[in-house]
C-alpha cells in the first residue's frame, strides 16, 4: 500500500496536532509499539548514542519519556541536555525527528510515573541497578528480588531514591 503524497494543504498549522493526527493514524496502521522512538543523546565527551524509548505522553510543552539518572542516558542528558528523538512509522511512509532541551520532572510527575509501571517492574527497578553490571550474578539479584517482593507484599512499591526517574520534554 503507498500512501497518499504528503501535501502542504494537509498539515496542520500546529506540529502538535500534525503529531497527534499522525500518532493516531500509527496506532490504528502500526498497533505494535507506535510509540517507540529512537532517542539521541550526548555527553561531554561528544559520542552520540541512541537507544529505543517509549514515548510516555506528549502536548504542546512536548514529548515525555523517562529514565535514570543514573543509566548512561541519564548521565548524558545531565551533561548536554539536548536530545533528538525519530519515530519511524514505515506502515505510514513516514517518520518524525523532535529536537529540543530534556528538563527532569517534578519528583510528583516521576512517582506518578513509578506508580503506573507494573509491580515486577517496579520491584526490578529496586533489585537492579540501569546500565549498571549485576555484581555477584544473576542469582544475588533473583534473591533481592524476592527479598523485595515479601517486604513489599501487602503494600505499594515506593520509587527507590537512588533511580530518581526523570521525563525529558523536548520541543
Amino acid at each position: 500500500m503507498n500512501p497518499a503524497p504528503l501535501l502542504d494543504n494537509d498539515l496542520d498549522k500546529s506540529p502538535f496536532d500534525q503529531f497527534a493526527r499522525w500518532f493516531e493514524e500509527a496506532k490504528q496502521q502500526q498497533p505494535q509499539l507506535p510509540e517507540a522512538m529512537t532517542v539521541s543523546t550526548c555527553g561531554a565527551d561528544g559520542i552520540v548514542t541512541s537507544r529505543i524509548c517509549l514515548l510516555k505522553s506528549f502536548d504542546e510543552h512536548g514529548f515525555l519519556f523517562y529514565t535514570n539518572y543514573n543509566s548512561r542516558k541519564g548521565s548524558q542528558i545531565s551533561e548536554n541536555p539536548r536530545v533528538s528523538l525519530c519515530f519511524f512509522w514505515p506502515v505510514l511512509d513516514r517518520q518524525v525527528r523532535v529536537e529540543g532541551v530534556a528538563v527532569k520532572a517534578t519528583a510528583e510527575e516521576a512517582d506518578a510515573y513509578f506508580a503506573t509501571r507494573p509491580r515486577g517492574s517496579q520491584l526490578g527497578a529496586w533489585a537492579s541497578e540501569q546500565s549498571q553490571v549485576v555484581c555477584g550474578g544473576r542469582r544475588i539479584m533473583e534473591s533481592k528480588y524476592e527479598e523485595l517482593s515479601t517486604t513489599y507484599r501487602d503494600r505499594p512499591i515506593p520509587r527507590p531514591p537512588s533511580r530518581s526517574t526523570f521525563s525529558a520534554r523536548c520541543q
